[in-house]
Order: structure tokens, then C-alpha cells, then sequence
């Protein structure tokens, strides 16, 4: 029978270096998974990439967030991986960055007669994926078609807030008969392909007899034992998995995480974009990004100098186009044939340059919109009430409108705002009234002057 345990293979300056494991091991009654999600799986059968929300964990330098499961006693991280034959060979035809309480030629639906048979299922819970498989038979040597009667019982559970990996081993219908040197490799480049072109080493056991020796092997099946690899604390790894995206023009933040490491940990960024900046505690921010697409690498160091370092991208998007300013609604009041106030409409996000425009109804006669600086003035003509929307676009075509009213009194008409509200004393309305326009003032001047050269006469 095949026993696997951890590779201890990283990639380290470009060379591959071993993985640090604490190993320890003791005596544990096993308890089958209750509920979970079972998977049904035919003999030399792989699942489907499972992907369980929240799952992140930490293997070899690397986080991942979904695994595949094989009958035969393993699981593979991320969605490499097939099964390539019912007996992998000794550094060839690895599936991929792979765990294995014991991976051996194993079978479903032989019809064995123990309760929950043939059960190979997996629950995440609390940060803590656990696979089990349960009861399955085994084929100590592949050249026959004799089914051993003895059978897998064993979990494996990955707490994906420390790293550590344990294996748990129940009672077989029958002590396995054979074992058969066997181990693991991850790839040193891309981590998907299937075959590894390096040598592999295997972390001594240390529960002997019933875990493997440097040669790879074990005597006796360690059932009610368990056997669990702590990470050393020196590989720092970093735990983001991605950045969420930022929008232009609007303030930014996130702070990266790691998992072990000594001591205070110090973050650095290469290459970052414009306008983002990464302080010692992790955080990255922006006040006011650019729009576009950045890559950049972001390094963790401890304070023993053990580091790690990632690449990351970032997109940041134009922040939506939004009419600014002034509100929908009324705006100043008018005097027929005065200046008018004014005002400049402005918006926010989008991209520039943007253009306004008249989108329903019509302005006050006399008053035109800049379509480039979105300013509004002019000389209030005809007396009304009008109603109007003012639309913004931008450069990618993005619009927002709003609605507004202006009103325009006639003179002397006692309206309000410029020359409204005529005192009553006359003179057909042509005083100074309440209003504060000059206009009506000069009318009644002239109208003055002209009445005394009528005396004169």
C-alpha cells in the first residue's frame, strides 16, 4: 500500500528548498465526518474543482482557494490535476500540489460489507477543510484484480488560519498487507502541469514504526493515531489573494495579510502606480487614483529576516458619472430684459472632457448654455415660467440629467427677484417698487427729464 505524506519541495530564489515542518504525532480515537458533502466517485476517479466559499489556504508559498479529490487517497490543490495511472511512479506523473494521508490503488462499490461504505466527503468549517475517505477498499498489488479486504479510514483537515495539516487514522476492516514507497512533488514553475522533472524529498516521519522513514515507507498502518505538520514559523507567507478593484477619482485602501513569520512584520511595494503608496503596516492606498490597469510586486518581511513576495494587480475604474452641482429644482428668478444671474453646472467621474446640452424642454429666451464649461448666462428676454433638463455626457458616453425652473418677470409686473414688486405709486409701474434691479430706476429718470423739458416748453 502507498503511504504519502507532504512534499517538502518550495520554491525559494529560484531554486527548490525544503519546506519547514514541525512534526508530531500521538494516539487519537477517530471520529467519521459527520454530514458534509459527499462526493461520488468511481474507481481511479477525480472530482470536479471544488471551490468552497471563504477557503484560502496556505501550501508550499502559495494560497488556494479550491481542491479536487481522488478515490485513491489524495487531494489535489487548485484545478490541476487528473489521474494519470492507478500507480503513479516515483517522481513522474504527479497530479499536482498534492496532500495524501495515504494514497494507495484504491476502489468504490465493491459491495464490502461495512456501514457508510464506500463514503468519500468533505466539510469546511469554521476555516477548517476536512476530506474523508471512508471504508474504501484497497489493491495492494496492481498486477491483479483481487480486491484486499482491509480497508481506508483516515481524514485529512487543513486549518487554513495556522497552516497546519493533520491526518487522522481509524480502525481497517483488516491491517493493509503491504506498503510501497511513494511522495510527493509540487512544481517548481507554473504549478498546473502534471508532471514533475525534479527530485522530491519526504519529511521524516516521527512516529515510528507507523509513519514513513526517510526511505518513504511504513511498517504498520497507524490506525488510532494521528500525525499532524505545523508550519515553522519562518514561512512567512502572504495571504491576500487579490485586491478589490478602485474607482478614479475617489480615495482607496486595503491591507495586505500574512500567516506566520517572527517578530514585527514590514511590507514594501515595487512598482507601484501613481498616486498609490504602501505603508510599513501593510496598508495600501490611493487618495485620488488614475484610471487603468497596474501590476506590481509587494514583499513581507519579519523582523528575522524571512520574507515573501507576490505579484498583484489592480484595476481601478472611471468612478461613475454624476451630476455635481446645483440641485434639481428652481434656480435664481429672472427680469425681462436684465442680465441674468448665471450659474455653472458641474459634474463628477466619468472621464473628460464632458459636454452639456439641453436635453428637454427649453431655456428663457435670451440665455444660452456653453456646451464645453457647462456655464449658463445670458439676458432674460420673454417673461414665464420655464422648465428645462440639463444633460452632462462624457467622454465614453456615460450621461446624467437634471431638472430645473427659471422664472422671468415682466417689469413692473410685482414679481420677484430682479425689478419685481412695484410700490402701487403710479406711473405705470415704472418705480423702484421692493426690487433691487437698476433698469427701472433709469426709466423713471428719463421719464422725469423728459417732463420737465415738456414744461420748459
Amino acid at each position: 500500500m502507498r503511504t504519502l505524506i507532504l512534499c517538502t519541495l518550495a520554491l525559494l530564489a529560484g531554486h527548490l528548498a525544503a519546506q519547514a515542518y514541525a512534526v508530531s504525532a500521538g494516539s487519537r480515537t477517530y471520529s467519521d465526518l459527520s454530514g458534509g458533502t459527499a462526493l461520488t466517485l468511481g474507481d481511479e476517479a477525480i472530482s470536479a474543482e471544488i471551490s468552497p466559499t471563504g477557503f484560502a489556504f496556505p501550501y508550499f508559498g502559495r494560497m488556494y482557494t479550491s481542491f479536487k479529490v481522488c478515490d485513491n487517497g489524495f487531494m489535489i490543490l487548485g484545478g490541476a490535476g487528473s489521474v494519470t495511472s492507478n500507480i503513479p511512479c516515483h517522481s513522474t506523473n504527479w497530479p499536482g500540489p498534492t496532500i495524501a494521508p495515504f494514497w494507495t490503488n484504491a476502489k468504490t462499490g465493491t459491495g464490502l460489507a461495512v456501514p457508510d461504505a464506500d463514503r468519500i466527503a468533505w466539510d469546511f468549517t469554521a476555516g477548517v477543510l476536512t476530506v474523508e475517505w471512508r471504508y474504501l477498499e484497497t489493491d495492494p498489488n496492481p498486477s491483479t484484480t483481487i480486491w484486499d479486504p482491509s480497508a481506508l479510514r483516515m481524514k485529512a483537515m487543513l486549518d487554513q488560519a495556522t497552516g497546519i495539516i493533520e491526518f487522522n487514522y481509524g480502525d481497517p476492516t483488516a491491517p493493509p498487507g503491504q506498503v510501497i514507497l511513494i511522495c510527493e512533488c509540487v512544481q517548481p514553475r507554473d504549478y498546473s502541469v502534471s508532471i514533475c522533472d525534479h527530485g522530491s524529498t519526504i519529511i521524516a516521519g516521527a512516529d515510528m514504526p507507523y509513519f514513513v522513514s526517510s526511505a518513504g515507507q511504513v511498517a504498520t498502518y497507524p490506525a488510532g493515531r494521528f500525525i499532524r505538520f505545523t508550519p515553522d514559523a519562518s514561512q512567512i507567507t502572504i495571504t491576500t489573494l487579490s485586491l478589490p478593484d478602485a474607482n478614479a477619482g475617489q480615495p482607496y485602501s486595503h491591507t495586505f495579510t500574512a500567516i506566520h513569520g517572527v517578530g514585527a512584520r514590514t511590507w514594501s511595494a515595487v512598482g507601484l502606480p501613481a498616486g498609490f503608496a504602501m505603508s510599513a503596516a501593510g496598508v495600501l492606498s490611493a487618495a485620488s487614483p488614475t484610471a487603468g490597469n497596474y501590476n506590481f510586486t509587494v514583499q513581507v518581511t519579519d523582523s528575522a529576516a524571512n520574507s515573501d513576495s507576490k505579484p498583484f494587480s489592480i484595476t481601478v475604474h472611471t468612478a461613475p458619472l454624476a451630476f455635481a452641482a446645483p440641485n434639481a429644482g428652481a434656480l435664481a428668478n429672472g427680469l425681462a430684459g436684465a442680465p441674468w444671474t448665471g450659474v455653472t453646472f458641474t459634474a463628477s467621474g466619468g472621464q473628460q472632457p464632458y459636454a452639456w446640452s439641453i436635453d428637454t424642454g427649453a431655456l428663457p429666451p435670451g440665455l444660452t448654455l456653453d456646451t464645453a464649461t457647462g456655464a449658463l448666462s445670458g439676458v432674460t428676454g420673454t417673461a414665464g415660467d420655464y422648465g428645462f433638463s440639463v444633460r452632462v455626457t462624457d467622454a465614453l458616453a456615460s450621461t446624467d440629467a437634471r431638472s430645473f425652473t427659471i422664472h422671468v418677470a415682466a417689469v413692473g409686473s410685482g414679481g420677484t427677484g430682479l425689478g419685481g414688486g412695484s410700490s402701487g405709486n403710479g406711473g405705470g409701474g415704472c418705480v423702484t417698487g421692493s426690487g433691487t434691479g437698476i433698469l427701472p430706476l433709469a426709466l423713471l429718470l428719463a421719464l422725469r427729464r423728459r417732463r420737465r423739458m415738456h414744461g420748459a416748453r
